[in-house]
C-alpha cells in the first residue's frame, strides 16, 4: 500500500526525535560509566590503603570483604551499562524495523508499537518494544484485522489496523511501506538476495509465521524442529536462545543455556547472532568436547570428522556395517540389556583375612551387594562395599594397634623405650597390613567403564546372554573383534565413546548437569544412544532439537525418525517447517531432486541462473575452469566461494593445484575459524554453512557413486546461495540420472 506525504513527514519526524533521544541515552550512559570508572579506582585505592595485605585479625579480613563487596558492586553496575550501550548503539544503527497499530478490545484508541532488537523508554513511554516482547508477536502472527497475543496477564485480544514495514539505517528511513498480509516478501527477498559474509545474521525483521511460534514456545520440555535445507533451523535455535533469555531473564542467564554444534568452525560462524541481538553469548560446545570429560587423558579418541576422512577415502564394508550397527536402536537394546545384567548379576568376594583370622566373610560382603545395597547402580553399590569394609578395617586396626601396643610395652626389648614409641611402632606394623587389605579391597572393588565395555564383547557368554532376542549383523566377529583391539591400543573410535558414557552414567551416580535449556542443531547427525547419553546428562533441562534427516551426512547412520526420540520422562513436540529460504529456486529444485521425485518443499520464489554442470577432460582442465569461473565471480562481487571437496586429501590436493594462481584457503578438522573469500572445504564440514557460490571438485562417478552418499552431495548442493557449479572427470555422478534435465545447464 502506498505510504502518503503526511505518514512520510509523521514517520521521519518521529524517527529524528527517536534517534535524538538514543543520542541522549548513550551520552547519559557513558557519564555513568566514567564516574563508575571513578569509584572503581577510588575504591581500590582505599582498600590498598586502609587494609592489611596480609592478615590473621579477624577484624581487619570483615574490613578486606566489605571493600571486595563494594568493588563487586560497581563492577556490576559497569557490566550493567556496558550492556546498555551496546544496546543503544545497536538502536542507534537502526532503530526499529515494524509499526504495528493494535487496538485492544474495550479500548477507545489504538497503540502505536513499534518493533526493534531491544526496548526504548522515555519518561512513561515504550518508544520501542523488544522485539520479543509478547505484543510484538503479533506482527509475526497476524495479518490486518482480529489478533490476540499471550501475557503474563492472560490473553489480550484486539484488532491490528496497521501493518508497516522499514529498512532504517541510522536517522534515515531508506523505504517503507503497510502490509496487510505477512512479512512482505519484498523484504525477504532483498535480504535473500544479499551477498554472505563470514558470520551468520539476524533473522528478527523477517521471522515467518511458523519460525515465530518456535521460538516463543515456553511449554514443550523436548521440541524438535524438522525442516529442509535453507528453513532457518538454526537461526531460529540462536532466537529462541534470546527468547528464552529476555521470557525469563530473572531465572535463565547465558549460563544456563548451552548449543551443541557439529565443529568449531559453524560455531565461529553463528558467533555474532546473540551479541548482535543485545544478549551475551550462550555456552557452545560439540559432542566431543562434551564427551572428553569423561576419559582419561591417555585415552585417543576419534572424533567425527577424522572417521569420516577414513569412511570417505577408503572404503571398509565392514566397519560400515559396524557403524550402522551402533547407530541404529537395536545396539540401544542390546546396551540396556548389558546394564540389566551388570545390575542384577550376582558377585561373590574374597574373605577379608588378617593375620589368618577372617574378619569380614566373603558371604557378608555379598550380602552387602546383593541385598543390602541392591538398590543402588552398580558403581555405587561397589563405592559403599568399599567405605563400609574401610569403616570395619578402620575399627580393627584401631583396636589391634591397642593390643600390640599393650604386648610390647611388657616386651623386654622395648624397656627403654617410652609408651608413645612402643605405639608408633606398633601402629606402623598394624597400618602396613591394613593398607594391604585396602589395596585388596580397591582392587575387586574397582570398575571402570571402558573395562566393562570391553568385558561386553569380549566375553563370549556374556555377550550371548544379553544379546538375546537383539537383531545382529553377520559381521559380529569382526565388531566384537574390532572393539577389543582397539581398547586394548587405549583407542576408542567415535562410535564407541557414546555407549561407554551410557554405561558410566548408569553404573554410578553421576553428578547431572545444571543447564536449564539444551539446543542441539544439526540433529540428524546424532545417533540413538547419544540421544539416550544427552537426556540422561540433561534430564532436567528443556531440550530443542533441530535437524533434518535428509541432510545426514554420515554415510553409514541407522538414525531412524526424529519421532523416535524419546526423553527418559516425556515425549517430543515435533514441528515441521516446509519453506527454505536459502538458495535461488533454480539450486532450490535442482537440490530437492536429488533426494525426492517430486517437489518436497516451498522455496521463496527468489529467481537466479540454473545449476550449472560441467565435464572436464582431467583435473587440468578442472582447475583451470574453477580458476576462470571464480575469477568470474569475484568481478560480480561476490567473495564467499567454498570449492567443495568429498575429503580433506582431495582438499589437499586441489589446493597445491590452485594455491598461487588464485587467493584461496584451505579449511580442515583442526580449524576453529570461519574463513573469509575463497575456501577449499571438505564435505563433511561444509553442514550448517551457505555461501554465495558452491563450486563442487570433482562430483564424478568414482567420488559420488553409491546410495549411501546421496544425502551428503544434496546437502553440498544446499549449501548455495546464488550460484551452484558441479565439475567432474570422466563419468558423472550416479544422481545425475535422477535429476529432471530442464532443472540443469550441462556443459562441455
Amino acid at each position: 500500500m502506498q505510504i502518503s506525504e503526511k505518514d512520510w513527514l509523521y514517520e521521519t519526524e518521529r524517527l529524528e526525535k527517536v534517534y535524538i533521544i538514543i543520542q541522549a541515552n548513550i551520552e547519559i550512559i557513558d557519564k555513568y560509566l566514567k564516574n563508575i570508572k571513578g569509584d572503581l579506582i577510588s575504591t581500590n585505592k582505599l582498600m590498598w590503603e586502609n587494609t592489611a595485605h596480609f592478615s590473621d585479625d579477624f577484624d581487619r579480613l570483615v574490613e578486606t570483604k566489605q571493600f571486595l563487596d563494594e568493588l563487586k558492586h560497581h563492577s556490576d553496575k559497569q557490566k550493567f551499562f556496558i550492556k546498555k550501550k551496546t544496546q543503544m548503539e545497536k538502536l542507534q544503527n537502526s532503530p526499529y524495523f515494524a509499526r504495528v497499530d493494535f487496538i485492544e478490545k474495550g479500548e477507545k484508541e489504538a497503540e502505536k508499537v513499534y518493533i526493534g532488537i531491544s526496548t526504548l523508554f522515555h519518561k512513561d513511554d515504550i518508544l520501542i518494544y523488544d522485539w520479543r516482547a509478547p505484543i510484538c508477536s503479533i506482527f509475526y502472527e497476524y495479518e490486518i484485522g482480529s489478533a490476540s497475543y499471550k501475557c503474563p496477564d492472560g490473553i489480550i485480544e484486539g484488532e491490528i489496523l496497521l501493518k508497516r514495514q522499514f529498512k532504517i539505517s541510522g536517522n534515515k528511513i531508506n523505504y517503507m511501506f503497510n502490509t496487510d498480509v505477512k512479512i512482505d516478501d519484498d523484504i525477504l527477498q532483498e535480504i535473500l538476495s544479499k551477498n554472505v559474509d563470514n558470520k551468520m545474521r539476524t533473522i528478527v525483521s523477517t521471522i515467518q509465521k511458523e519460525q515465530n511460534r518456535i521460538i516463543r514456545n515456553e511449554e514443550s520440555s523436548i521440541l524438535i524442529v524438522q525442516g529442509p535445507a535453507g528453513s532457518g533451523k538454526t537461526s531460529i535455535a540462536l532466537h529462541r536462545a534470546a527468547y528464552l533469555l529476555y521470557r525469563f531473564r530473572d531465572t535463565i542467564t547465558s549460563r544456563d543455556i548451552i548449543i551443541f554444534s557439529p565443529n568449531q568452525i559453524f560455531t565461529s560462524y553463528i558467533s555474532n547472532i546473540l551479541p548482535e541481538l543485545g544478549e551475551e553469548n550462550i555456552r557452545q560446545t560439540s559432542f566431543m568436547d562434551f564427551a572428553a570429560k569423561f576419559f582419561d587423558s591417555g585415552i585417543k579418541l576419534e572424533n567425527l570428522n577424522f572417521q569420516l576422512e577414513k569412511l570417505l577415502c577408503f572404503r571398509n564394508e565392514k566397519r560400515a556395517k559396524e557403524i550402522k550397527f551402533k547407530s541404529g536402536k537395536e545396539f540401544v537394546n542390546l546396551m540396556e540389556n548389558y546394564i540389566d545384567y551388570l545390575q542384577n548379576k550376582e558377585i561373590s568376594f574374597p574373605d577379608i583375612i588378617y593375620d589368618g583370622k577372617n574378619i569380614i566373610s566373603s558371604e557378608e560382603i555379598s550380602d552387602l551387594y546383593n541385598n543390602s545395597y541392591k538398590h543402588f547402580p552398580y558403581g555405587e553399590r561397589l563405592k559403599l562395599i568399599r567405605e563400609r569394609l574401610f569403616t570395619i578395617l578402620e575399627k580393627h586396626g584401631n583396636k589391634t594397634i591397642k593390643e600390640l601396643t599393650q604386648v610390647l610395652d611388657k616386651d623386654p626389648e622395648h624397656v627403654s623405650s617410652s609408651y608413645g614409641e612402643v605405639r608408633y611402632k606398633a601402629s606402623s606394623i598394624v597400618r602396613n597390613k591394613i593398607g594391604l587389605l585396602k589395596s585388596k579391597i580397591i582392587e575387586f572393588t574397582r570398575y571402570h567403564s571402558l573395562d566393562l565395555y570391553k568385558m561386553l564383547f569380549e566375553n563370549e557368554e556374556v555377550f550371548n546372554q544379553v544379546s538375546k532376542g537383539i537383531q545382529l549383523p553377520e559381521e559380529l566377529d569382526y565388531i566384537r573383534k574390532s572393539i577389543v583391539n582397539r581398547l586394548n591400543n587405549n583407542r576408542v573410535s567415535y562410535d564407541d565413546i557414546a555407549p561407554i558414557i551410557y554405561l558410566e552414567y548408569f553404573l554410578q551416580r553421576v553428578k547431572k548437569d545444571t543447564i536449564k535449556h539444551v539446543i542441539i542443531d544439526e540433529a540428524q547427525d546424532y545417533s540413538p544412544i547419544q540421544y539416550k547419553v544427552l537426556f540422561k546428562c540433561f534430564e532436567n533441562s528443556k531440550i530443542t532439537i533441530l535437524g533434518d534427516l535428509n541432510q545426514t551426512i554420515h554415510p553409514y547412520y541407522n538414525v531412524g525418525t526424529f519421532s523416535e526420540i524419546r526423553g527418559e520422562k516425556t515425549s517430543p513436540f515435533i514441528v515441521k517447517l516446509d519453506k527454505s529460504y536459502r538458495s535461488t529456486k533454480e539450486i532450490s529444485e535442482f537440490s530437492q531432486n536429488i533426494i525426492f521425485k517430486e517437489k518436497a518443499y516451498e522455496v521463496v520464489a527468489r529467481p537466479g541462473e540454473k545449476p550449472k554442470i560441467t565435464g572436464c577432460g582431467n583435473e587440468k582442465e578442472l582447475i583451470d575452469k574453477i580458476i576462470a569461473h571464480v575469477n568470474d565471480y569475484r568481478k560480480k562481487g561476490i567473495k564467499s566461494i567454498a570449492i567443495v571437496c568429498k575429503t580433506y586429501a582431495e582438499c589437499k590436493n586441489a589446493y597445491s593445484m590452485l594455491k598461487g594462481r588464485i587467493d584461496v584457503n584451505i579449511v580442515g578438522n583442526e580449524d576453529t575459524e570461519f574463513p573469509e573469500g575463497t575456501i577449499i572445504i571438505p564435505s563433511y564440514l561444509i553442514k550448517g554453512l551457505e555461501y554465495d557460490a558452491v563450486l563442487v571438485y570433482n562430483a564424478n562417478y568414482k567420488n559420488y557413486s553409491l546410495e549411501e552418499d546421496r544425502k551428503l552431495f544434496y546437502t553440498i548442493c544446499t549449501r548455495s546461495l546464488h550460484y551452484l557449479r558441479i565439475y567432474f572427470v570422466g563419468e558423472p555422478f550416479l544422481y545425475l540420472k535422477d535429476i529432471k534435465e530442464h532443472l540443469y545447464t550441462l556443459e562441455e
